[in-house]
């Protein structure tokens, strides 16, 4: 990130390159008063003919982006003036937002990393990434300068919507990093010198795959990932004034499994720079019909033990949406399909067979009955290649391969004739809490893919949240 030489050249662009001197803080503030008021009446917070970086030309680029931009310079300049002794401590937050913000749009691990699944586009990252921005900062201001983890967390996830008033999809933990409340620490290599500076039992194989993380400037996590879930399991040891690391940390949690299947787990720091570890759980893998329950734990880190934690548990209301797919048939029949879909996705959601889970013995709960759907005589997956996910040009499904393997092939009625259907639970990328639906037409004695879609269970309405928190004092 470049930062300005001189304070004044550019005054929007201090929101993007700020001065790392507090000595400079008051011609900071000065620069965001201006920032707040009325002479950027349109337009990003900064000077597009002197953009440089790839997120400065894409807000010059999309009216939408400037002025959220805008927004969040205005924000950033009101809650400076309430900082009071706080300011380098929110210069520093706004520093370390706008490193997280370019890495999680712009940056090399974008396409594949699972705090950016779900935001197919820079643009849509960007300005889901700004909507939390303005939340936090509005938390921040209405909390009167409190600047206390858990209610301002819980704050930003209430306030952070989208333009039409819903709640954003993405998960808890990446909202907390893309408000700048959370700056996840990266992975590093088990190289031969953090072998040497990290005690043997700590790099002792225990699994597929070791990573070192320093987090902080005073703490080392190992991370071991194994098994056919990707379990995760953790330790975190403070680094001593030669770099070694001492005694492991006890459990963060008073668990002792590793983290599998709807759980997330890292470490790095508060927007302030402390050293934490965090954790986001999820109610369930199945697109169960239900609210949505998860809950993020947060705990700082002292130098030898741990210290505050906060545990946030949020609940939203659900609903099926059509989601990504394509449908090839003729106008009517995707018409018709595209209405079709979220209800019988919400049939099944609500039914005793998806509550059971992915694994259906004999006896166990039979498959609910869909509107307009007539169930196939099959033995096992049917045809060859409705077992799996429908391929053909147009979309690319990049989830598990195969529907459930006791989800049955159904007969629709559609506007051109009968059409073989299969819906189950699916898992697409790290988004849980989705549904494929695959549509075939016979031809002669084989079936021919028409469409695909994943219905999503997305949120709705405002969350409920359970605040639990915890100050050490020392």
């Amino acid at each position: 990130m470049a930062f300005l030489a001189k304070m004044f050249n550019s005054v929007g662009n201090l929101h993007h390159r700020l001065p790392t001197a507090v000595n400079r803080l008051p011609a900071l503030i000065t620069a965001a008063l201006f920032l707040s008021g009325t002479a950027l009446a349109a337009g990003p917070s900064f000077d597009c003919a002197a953009a440089k970086t790839p997120t400065e030309r894409a807000i010059c680029a999309d009216p939408k982006l400037a002025d959220q931009d805008r927004e969040v310079a205005r924000l950033y300049g009101q809650v400076l003036t309430q900082a009071g002794t706080d300011v380098a401590a929110l210069v520093g937050e706004q520093r370390r937002w706008l490193a997280t913000r370019d890495r999680l749009c712009q940056g090399p691990a974008k396409p594949t990393s699972p705090l950016t699944v779900g935001w197919p586009t820079e643009a849509e990252c960007l300005s889901q990434t700004m909507i939390l921005r303005q939340a936090a900062l509005t938390a921040l201001s209405k909390g009167e300068g409190d600047p206390s983890f858990c209610p301002r967390a819980s704050m930003t996830l209430t306030l952070a919507r989208t333009a039409d008033d819903a709640p954003l999809q993405i998960p808890l933990d990446r909202q907390m990093i893309a408000a700048g409340l959370v700056v996840p620490a990266p992975e590093e290599k088990l190289s031969p010198a953090w072998r040497h500076r990290l005690p043997a039992a700590a790099v002792r194989r225990r699994g597929d795959a070791i990573a070192i993380i320093p987090f902080g400037s005073s703490h080392v996590a190992v991370t071991a990932t194994g098994g056919t879930a990707d379990c995760v399991s953790v330790t975190a040891f403070p680094l001593e004034a030669n770099g070694k690391a001492g005694p492991a940390l006890p459990r963060p949690e008073n668990r002792a499994q590793p983290y599998c299947w709807t759980e997330t787990v890292g470490f790095g720091t508060d927007g302030g720079g402390r050293p934490l570890f965090f954790t986001q759980n999820a109610n369930s893998v199945r697109a169960k019909a239900g609210p949505e329950r998860s809950t993020l734990f947060i705990r700082l880190a002292r130098k030898d033990r741990w210290g505050d934690s906060c545990n946030l548990e949020v609940t939203y209301q659900a609903a099926y949406r059509l989601g990504e797919g394509t449908c090839i048939a003729s106008a009517p029949v995707c018409q018709a399909l595209r209405q079709a879909a979220p209800i019988w996705a919400a049939t099944l959601g609500a039914s005793p067979w998806v509550a059971e889970g992915p694994f259906h013995p004999a006896g166990g709960p039979a498959y609910p009955a869909l509107s307009n759907l007539t169930p196939q005589e099959t033995d096992g997956a049917g045809p060859e290649g409705t077992y799996d996910v429908p391929d053909f040009p147009g979309w690319h499904y990049r989830g598990l391969s195969a529907f459930e393997m006791s989800s049955p092939l159904m007969t629709w009625q559609s506007p051109d004739g009968p059409l073989t259907v299969r819906i189950a639970p699916g898992t697409v990328g790290w988004r849980v809490g989705a549904m494929i639906l695959g549509v075939w037409q016979g031809q002669g004695d084989s079936l021919t893919p028409v469409a695909g879609y994943v219905i999503d269970q997305v949120r709705v309405g405002h969350p409920s949240i359970k605040t639990v928190s915890s100050v050490q004092i020392y």
